[in-house]
């Protein structure tokens, strides 16, 4: 009886050791796999970021076009705009209305989005501008309730927007949004292929390390990590980085412009460092699941 036991003890004994290489062997395969998810979640997190960021013309717009600077630059203009219609001899009280500066956003926002769109050489509608100072005219005229004619005003509408329109132009450089627009649409496929390859190597991982670890929690464990590791190498990047380091030939120049593409890169760097948080969160919540399976 006592000779069958000891006979039993030593298989169950030869049975684990044969088991532990094997254990020890899935665990550092599914490191090399975790290090290689890692890499692929990185680019394809990299790639999004660029996709919903510098190629997203609403995200562009509505960033440049809410800036502070903006407003500066609006008052320029309205000045601009007031001194050139005195020239035609509209009254003071109508001059300072011609532009509201909720208009001017959205005009901002429309050269922004033609930029994008290849419109570069004419990048201010000045139809929409022409619409616009005409009915602040009309607005204004029909509230002082004085017996003015709006058609007398019709004839310098057009000579008007195309003040505003050069001062916009002006302070937004043709050619150097040429050289932004071009670098844009060279590196849209390769962001692309950073999306898809690094979201189908990802995938490839996430079910290797399944098959590896045969365990949901297991699993969990490797994923967590992944993606923990990813959000830290992320917030990293945000918090270190300066706008100098995305736009250097832009940010450096003198002027509104260069404010407002300095406020622009700290809103892509926010970006950054708001995707890094939400794949560290993913990744402590999968390892804190993980956790389970110990308890």
């Amino acid at each position: 009886m006592g000779k069958d036991s000891s006979q039993e003890m030593r298989r169950t004994q030869a049975e684990k050791m044969l088991k532990q290489p094997k254990k020890l062997r899935a665990k550092w395969i599914s490191r090399l796999f975790t290090l290689i998810m890692v890499a692929a979640l990185s680019v394809a997190t990299m790639g999004l970021l660029i996709k919903t960021t510098v190629l997203n013309a609403d995200f562009t717009s509505k960033e440049l076009a809410k800036d502070e600077n903006i407003g500066k630059l609006y008052t320029e203009a309205n000045q601009t705009l007031a001194s050139s219609a005195q020239m035609y001899r509209i009254p003071a009280s109508y001059a300072d209305s011609l532009i509201t500066k909720k208009q001017f956003r959205q005009d901002v926002e429309i050269a922004i989005k033609r930029i994008y769109d290849g419109q570069v050489t004419q990048i201010v509608d000045t139809n929409t501008l022409s619409s616009q100072i005409e009915t602040n005219v009309n607005k204004e005229i029909a509230s002082s309730g004085l017996p003015v004619d709006a058609s007398v005003f019709s004839g310098v509408v057009e000579s008007l927007a195309s003040v505003l329109n050069n001062y916009i132009s002006q302070q937004i450089p043709s050619t150097q949004l040429q050289q932004v627009y071009d670098a844009a649409s060279n590196i849209s496929g390769y962001v692309t292929l950073m999306i898809t390859a690094g979201s189908i190597i990802t995938v490839i991982m996430l079910i290797l390390v399944l098959l590896l670890q045969r365990s949901l929690f297991g699993w969990l464990h490797y994923t967590g990590l992944a993606f923990l590791i990813t959000g830290i190498i992320f917030c990293i990047i945000g918090y270190t980085s300066v706008p100098a380091e995305i736009f250097p030939s832009l940010i450096n120049q003198s002027g509104i412009l260069g404010s407002i593409v300095e406020n622009y890169a700290y809103a892509i760097l926010s970006q950054i460092v708001n995707m890094g948080i939400i794949e560290s969160v993913i990744g402590i919540v999968a390892l804190l699941v993980s956790f389970f399976r110990k308890v």
